[in-house]
């Protein structure tokens, strides 16, 4: 039988399990945690060298298994004042040593970081006076040259050519009290032009959105006391409405996957209990490209936090999920109690194993998951998670 028609089988098979196991949940049914995962779990602790502050790793780009560009984070002391400082930071060896990206340092403001491939790629950086300074890299970051031109905070590269983004617009408050106007930015040649399209007023001041191809793509926020979901088939050009009547109050959007144009979850924060300053998760997910919403009932998912999904390829999808916090309001959790919950067959079952760290990201690469992460003290480290 022709390879294509085999995965074309499978993956049939697949959406059958997980269209049983939404039926299942809805009557009841639940899953058990499994302390033997069929995925190797591997991490690298990492160090900060001659670095100025402590920082922590936020949003990484990994362009190769051993170059990869992160956010680094540092966090006034309790009770301190302010909103942090961030930085550029660069590893070369997989994690274990990172750097500070010369005149990438800045308070409060992020700098952005975009590659088209390993060697060819971007970072937007601000002045003191909150003024963008762009600067583009041929060599793997070995130089960087000055350009001219802007791009949307943190651009996603679909590909060499179509890449797309959120730009901010702040203005005078609106009559619902809204400060902010987002708009869709994308390009279809590399960077040097840009189209904007106008994200549906009914998706909030922040709304998260992804894509999956350059014409195909979501934007998911909470309204309404329920979620709301809009789809875009044309880049962004026009948008369909869907709406998911969510228990519990949800407060925001914290994660949105799609694994294909059908397929896709999303995790939404809700308040433990009013007037207390604790939250926890739910998890949807949706087999008609968000038109409709399933609650996952698992067990996975039933108690405490969820706080990323994704999926390197139909065959592995991971979560990671802590208990809930130690206290009302304290927002602390034993790190005993964090684990990855893992599903081989698109999201039909989830089971979970222990792991010793939070994980902040993930990205697919070769089929693999890498993802950044904090251990003790704020120390970075990289784990790779890879199907056996």
């Amino acid at each position: 039988m022709e390879p294509m028609v085999l995965a074309e089988m499978r993956r049939i098979v697949a959406r059958v399990l997980l269209v049983g196991a939404i039926l299942s949940l809805q009557a009841g049914g639940q899953e058990s945690s499994n302390a033997n995962p069929p995925v190797e779990l591997s991490w690298v602790k990492g160090k900060c060298l001659r670095c100025t502050s402590p920082w922590t790793l936020g949003s990484t780009l990994f362009t190769s298994r051993s170059e990869a560009w992160a956010i680094g984070e540092a966090w006034p002391p309790p009770g301190g004042q302010g909103i942090g400082e961030r930085v550029l930071l660069h590893t070369s060896d997989g994690g274990r040593g990172w750097r500070e990206v010369p005149r990438t340092q800045h308070y409060a403001m992020s700098p952005s970081v975009a590659f088209v491939d390993p060697m060819y790629g971007w970072i937007e950086t601000y002045t003191v006076l909150g003024d963008s300074l762009l600067f583009e890299t041929r060599n793997a970051g070995r130089g960087w040259k000055k350009i001219d031109g802007l791009f949307p905070a943190f651009p996603t590269v679909l590909d060499p050519l179509h890449w797309w983004g959120i730009e901010s617009t702040s203005h005078a408050p609106s009559a619902d009290g809204r400060f902010w106007t987002r708009t869709l930015v994308r390009t279809a040649d590399g960077g040097h032009t840009w189209s904007k399209f106008a994200i549906p007023y009914d998706a909030g001041e922040f709304p998260t959105v992804k894509f999956r191809s350059a014409d195909v793509g979501w934007a998911a926020n909470v309204a309404g006391g329920g979620i709301v979901v809009f789809r875009t088939t044309d880049g962004g050009k026009t948008w369909q409405k869907s709406t998911t009547a969510a228990p519990n109050h949800p407060t925001s959007i914290r994660d949105l996957f799609f694994l294909d144009r059908d397929y896709g979850w999303l995790v939404a924060d809700y308040n433990l209990k009013e007037g207390i300053n604790g939250s926890g998760t739910l998890v949807f997910a949706t087999i008609d490209g968000g038109k409709t919403w399933t609650r996952q009932m698992n067990d996975a998912f039933q108690s405490g936090f969820t706080w990323l999904i994704t999926f390197s390829s139909e065959h592995l999808g991971i979560a990671f999920v802590t208990a809930p916090p130690l206290s009302p309001g304290s927002g602390e959790t034993a790190l005993s109690n964090l684990a990855l919950a893992y599903t081989l067959d698109m999201g039909a079952h989830w089971r979970k194993v222990t792991v010793p760290d939070w994980v902040y990201g993930c990205q697919a690469f070769e089929r693999d998951l890498l993802c950044s992460a904090n251990g003790k003290g704020s120390r970075p480290r990289v784990l790779t998670i890879h199907a056996k």
